[in-house]
């Protein structure tokens, strides 16, 4: 049910929670305002663009932003519609739950039956070894951790299986119980059938040898939706904070990425009762990030040269909410890590650097643009954190640690003002 705003001096309740007043002493916390925006966001589900879940949550987020205050835009892209149907597989006599990688094509009405190959990891050494064996079978590779610098990306796999004549490709997740999710890269219906599988299917399939898989997918043309909200001045430099709004189906996409719009839901709280903003500041909660970041890659589009030179920086949030230290992707910027790790350390954060380019959440295409760009995320280059239930059954709210997420809450809102400090040219 979409919450109903009371405001005082600017600053929003639930009808659900107690009504405060600004002058009381039980103002609420960081740690309030997250755990109410986190449960807000997740209890739609699992948000993959185009289904009920998705559109529910998008349509609540345009009612509490307009509820803000502030300038409201919309952004309404065309894509594929694509959308799974169906998605099992037969091995053995038994049938197993899958799930179909996003824009995957679908399989025959009777299935796809083809005998079974596993490549463990699955690296192009892996394709490049197993050549003369993949034409017309149906490869196993793993889910890797998406946040390392090590990482094959799922992507480059399914390049690699197509390119290579497979039948059909499977990826095998860590989780037990759980089907891995995630996209093909491609566009819609482009490549071959694929699904994610939970080990305990990969197993079964590996032991039997063949499988047949089925998988119906549909494709009717529709748009999905970005919002926006500004404050501050109507021209002039702007810090561009971002977050996407859609996930995956398994589970909530608490991590990824119910965590990084509840921290721009808080902040844009905040803002939207100052005055005298010394620059803008932009909120962007996109749409359409996990197929290929189209929603985001579509505004960056719509940027002329001034206007992209006017964004001091993009902060963009990706996966957070998870213990340890967080990681700032700085997009080959060399002047932006030292920025970064000093603004952290003025709030006791120990931040990591990762200076290389990686395409894996909308910071990629401002960073492409020529603006200086980043994502903050946590548990990367850490096999142990809870960042490896992403696409999976295990990406729950319960998950999110809401003290890391406070942490990172307070993080970025330092990094907010002190950008807003800085002339637009100096961390390109």
């Amino acid at each position: 049910m979409t919450p109903i705003w009371h405001c005082s001096r600017r600053i929003f309740f639930p009808k659900e929670s107690n009504e405060m007043n600004i002058n009381t002493p039980s103002m609420p916390t960081d740690a309030d305002r997250l755990v109410y925006w986190l449960d807000r966001i997740c209890v739609f589900g699992g948000r993959r663009t185009g289904s009920s879940s998705e559109q529910q949550a998008s349509a609540w987020l345009g009612e509490v932003l307009a509820a803000m205050g502030g300038r409201l835009s919309v952004q309404d892209d065309a894509w594929s519609g694509w959308r799974p149907k169906l998605a099992s597989i037969e091995a053995g006599g038994a049938i197993f739950e899958a799930c179909a990688l996003l824009n995957a094509p679908g399989t025959p009405a009777q299935g796809l039956h083809a005998p079974v190959l596993d490549l463990g990891r699955g690296t192009p050494e892996d394709f490049a070894t197993h050549a003369a064996q993949i034409p017309g079978r149906i490869i196993l590779v793993a889910h890797e951790r998406m946040f390392s610098a090590t990482t094959v990306h799922r992507r480059v796999k399914y390049a690699e299986a197509v390119a290579r004549g497979a039948a059909g490709m499977l990826v095998v997740g860590h989780q037990p119980g759980s089907p891995v999710a995630g996209s093909t890269g491609m566009e819609a219906n482009e490549g071959i059938p694929a699904m994610g599988i939970s080990p305990e299917t990969a197993a079964a399939l590996v032991t039997a040898g063949e499988a047949t898989l089925h998988l119906a997918v549909e494709t009717v043309p529709a748009t999905a939706r970005s919002h926006f909200l500004e404050f501050g001045p109507t021209d002039g430099p702007v810090v561009v904070l971002s977050a996407h709004i859609d996930g995956h189906d398994p589970a909530e996409a608490a991590l990824d990425n119910a965590s990084g719009c509840a921290i721009l839901l808080t902040l844009a709280e905040e803002v939207a009762r100052q005055s005298d903003l010394p620059v803008r500041l932009r909120f962007c909660f996109f749409n359409l990030e996990e197929w290929r970041l189209t929603g985001s890659r579509n505004h960056v589009a719509t940027l002329d040269q001034t206007d992209r030179d006017q964004i001091i920086v993009n902060i963009n949030l990706d996966s957070l909410g998870i213990a340890g230290p967080m990681t700032a992707l700085t997009s080959d910027f060399p002047h932006l890590g030292p920025f970064l790790q000093q603004v952290f350390a003025s709030v006791g954060e120990d931040l990591q650097i990762h200076l290389p380019f990686q395409a894996n959440s909308d910071h990629a295409n401002f960073a492409e643009a020529g603006i200086p760009a980043f994502r903050l995320l946590g548990g990367f280059d850490d096999p142990a954190s809870s960042a490896m239930a992403i696409l999976s059954g295990g990406d729950r709210r319960d998950i999110v640690s809401m003290p890391d997420l406070v942490r990172a809450k307070v993080a970025v809102h330092a990094t907010m003002h002190a950008s807003m400090a800085l002339p637009p040219s100096s961390l390109r």
